[in-house]
């Protein structure tokens, strides 16, 4: 198992190995497919290779999220079923059923095949989160992914709470 950190520094996330090495940095993109405010982009330090991830345009309540990885681009989508309770989103990437879900701890559960790739872990106080990938092997591929849900989560939580707020204010009529 490999254990990472993501910490907010200025106005951008920097991603390091348990040594403390910065692996990558993460801060908003700004690309007319993706909602205002709802894209980011993974800039890894060792090869400068960029991944993206966002919330297409154009959605009512369910979103859609593109991810970009080198030249290929995978779609990726709430669970319709699921998502109206917690944050759980899937799709298919190079053939293989990827789920992002959180459990029960308040954590983001990264699964290939219903295998647990990795885990996320926001911290409580500050802006950021521990990471752990199970299989070393698949790090350098996974953890830009997971790191960047990190970013589609907090936008699912803020996006609940409002609507929680608006159904208890309808309640209270």
């Amino acid at each position: 198992m490999a254990s990472f950190s993501m910490i907010k520094k200025d106005h951008q996330f920097h991603v390091h190995d348990s040594d403390g090495i910065e692996l990558a940095d993460i801060h908003a993109l700004q690309a007319t497919h993706f909602e205002k405010g709802h894209a980011f982009v993974y800039t890894s330090r060792t090869d400068d290779q960029s991944i993206h991830v966002g919330i297409q345009k154009g959605r009512l309540i369910f979103a859609d999220y593109l991810l970009q990885v080198a030249d290929r681009t995978f779609s990726l989508q709430d669970h319709k079923g699921k998502s109206l309770l917690y944050f759980a989103v899937s799709g298919v990437i190079n053939g293989k059923n990827i789920y992002i879900e959180e459990d029960w701890d308040g954590h983001i559960e990264l699964k290939v095949e219903k295998e647990k790739i990795g885990l996320i872990m926001p911290y409580t106080f500050r802006k950021g989160a521990k990471i752990d990938i199970f299989n070393e092997a698949d790090q350098d591929f996974y953890l830009p992914i997971l790191s960047l849900f990190y970013f589609m989560f907090q936008i699912y939580k803020k996006e609940s709470e409002f609507v929680e707020d608006l159904i208890e204010e309808a309640l209270d009529l």
